[in-house]
């Protein structure tokens, strides 16, 4: 059926060139769609439509909100299977191949744009990313069998998803979740662009798990990111926390969210 639905999108774009591209953790098949004279546009397939209506909502409100997302252009559903056409967003992936002297500058950009998003009005955003829904997503996740063990970081490599849930729910922190911000949900540095030109964060893409949560939810994400990754480091991942205020972050909660993330 995703063939079906990319042939039948393909004669609404006839005059662009479908190219495909990595599609992530969730299943969708994504393209690039160039020509041309004409604006880059990706189109993203998958089986879970609602995601796909999802991320379009959480596109268009941060927009709205002053934070660049791909703009959605087309969103539907035959059958079982979704589909979404978005505009591009410009830059640069925060992840990508930056010449050494640029590093400390992309990193910063990552830190204003995780600030800024934190910093959009929480009252005014509607849609809910507290520990209330994670966790029971979690735990449906789990029953549902959406969650491959291989995946797990190191720290959990050999444990089942039973397990790992097991010690997700001794883990969950004791203190309210006081401090809710408007979170991304996935604030990987493939997540985040960046103007090579100005070093200036210029949006995010893959919205989809947008809402209001402890801001660690995403902070935990790109610091892990960070830390874990032989391009950047340890020193990357303290640059980016000083940017972004030492004082905001709770080290006790970065381990809680990173295995939460485990489950998605």
């Amino acid at each position: 059926m995703i063939e079906t639905v990319r042939r039948r999108l393909r004669r609404r774009h006839l005059l662009y060139r479908w190219t495909p591209v990595a599609g992530g953790g969730s299943g969708d098949r994504v393209w690039r769609l160039t020509g041309r004279g004409r604006a880059t546009l990706y189109a993203k397939i998958g089986t879970d439509p609602a995601a796909l209506r999802a991320e379009a909502e959480r596109a268009r409100w941060l927009i709205g909100a002053g934070v660049a997302a791909p703009d959605p252009l087309e969103v539907g559903e035959d059958g079982g299977t979704g589909w979404l056409v978005s505009a591009q967003v410009p830059g640069r992936p925060a992840s990508g191949d930056w010449p050494a002297h640029l590093r400390a500058p992309v990193v910063a950009a990552v830190a204003r744009l995780a600030r800024r998003l934190h910093d959009l009005p929480a009252d005014r955003c509607p849609f809910p990313r507290g520990l209330e829904h994670t966790l029971a997503q979690a735990r449906q996740n789990v029953r549902a069998g959406r969650v491959d063990p291989d995946d797990f970081d190191d720290e959990r490599r050999g444990m089942s998803a039973r397990q790992a849930l097991e010690e997700l729910e001794r883990s969950v922190p004791a203190e309210p979740e006081e401090d809710r911000v408007v979170c991304h949900g996935d604030l990987t540095l493939d997540n985040v662009l960046v103007d090579p030109a100005t070093l200036e964060w210029t949006g995010v893409v893959d919205p989809g798990r947008l809402g209001v949560a402890d801001r660690h939810l995403d902070l935990a994400l790109a610091l892990r990111d960070l830390e874990g990754d032989p391009g950047w480091g340890p020193s990357f991942a303290r640059a980016f926390a000083h940017h972004y205020g030492d004082d905001r972050i709770a080290p006790g909660r970065l381990a809680f969210y990173r295995l939460l993330d485990e489950f998605f």
